[in-house]
């Protein structure tokens, strides 16, 4: 399972901090609502992003259905994806299977017109229909699509993760292709990717925390060290912490205290930014490293002690009647 962090930010001083991610990762995701004023044909000059990056372009489609952006149409969004990205994310209509399997049909076959084309992810929205949900993954995964995007994972959050479960195996039982998740939140989510098989995932949970001034700690957890970034009044303002830094990554070397964290500057929320992405791709690799060394079912157990909607989350993984698991966490 591969982390794309996605970190665009308007703030220049944030992003000249945030850059030190490429030299950390393979790749990196931009919604095409954030760069589409940019020229994207000098997008990786602009935002300095390496060559050795591999760029994914998301169309926008979950800011769109949620009126965050303005509309967009399928041949300029893929236009644009197709100048600079390696990785192209169709335009879906959240929640309308029809439609977002019509802009993905004809994503693929504008894309035919180009001499050479991203490799694209076709999206697969649900309506809150797993049958449709399947039969739309099936009609793409006959077509010369390179992936499937699971879409509007957001409301499923940390909590339900039952239904994010049910979502993700249902396409996966549907297609061969590789899948991607799309805007994943809480670390609980990271092991029901796992465990259903998710190739890829994007988030920018590192990111947004920052701005509310949240410090991830390892395995997932996090306290709050101070007021939103943005905040201007008084009211309800928390008890803010000081002291020492209980990490060593290189963020927080820098840092060394956590007042550094609390000041009122871009730089301090880019810099927390940084220490929370360094927390969740720390996390991120041991997932990984269990799964290549035959012991993820003890780090599931250990999460899964801890957190009663992963648990949920273990019938419809098929992970209920996984004896080294039921054994673990004593299942009668």
């Amino acid at each position: 399972m591969r982390f794309v962090p996605s970190l665009w930010d308007r703030a220049t001083g944030r992003r000249n901090i945030l850059r030190r991610i490429f030299e950390e990762t393979g790749d990196a995701l931009f919604s095409y609502a954030h760069v589409r004023r940019l020229d994207p044909r000098g997008l990786r000059e602009r935002l300095s992003i390496p060559n050795t990056v591999n760029l994914w372009i998301d169309s926008s489609g979950f800011q769109i259905g949620n009126m965050v952006t303005g509309r967009s149409n399928i041949f300029d969004v893929y236009e644009f994806q197709n100048s600079c990205s390696q990785f192209a994310i169709s335009l879906d209509t959240p929640g309308d299977i029809q439609e977002t399997y019509r802009n993905a049909i004809l994503t693929l076959a504008y894309s035919k017109g180009f001499p050479m084309s991203p490799k694209i992810y076709a999206v697969a929205t649900s309506d809150g229909s797993f049958g449709h949900l399947r039969d739309l993954v099936q009609k793409y995964d006959a077509l010369d699509f390179d992936g499937i995007a699971v879409g509007a994972l957001i409301p499923y959050g940390s909590l339900r993760l039952e239904q994010l479960a049910l979502l993700l195996t249902t396409v996966g039982r549907a297609t061969s292709k590789p899948i991607h998740a799309l805007g994943i939140g809480g670390y609980d989510a990271l092991y029901v990717l796992a465990a259903a098989g998710v190739a890829t995932f994007d988030s920018s949970k590192f990111l947004v925390g920052a701005k509310w001034r949240i410090y991830h700690l390892p395995r997932g957890g996090m306290i709050y060290i101070g007021d939103h970034y943005s905040s201007k009044t008084t009211i309800r303002r928390r008890q803010t912490r000081a002291g020492d830094l209980p990490c060593r990554c290189p963020a927080c070397l820098t840092a060394k205290r956590i007042e550094f964290f609390q000041q009122p500057r871009a730089e301090s929320v880019a810099m927390l930014a940084l220490h929370n992405y360094y927390m969740m791709k720390n996390e991120v690799q041991l997932i990984k490293l269990a799964m290549d060394e035959g012991w993820f079912h003890y780090l599931f157990i250990d999460r899964a002690r801890k957190s009663p909607a992963l648990r949920r989350a273990m019938g419809p993984l098929g992970l209920r009647n996984h004896r080294k698991i039921r054994d673990g966490l004593r299942w009668k």
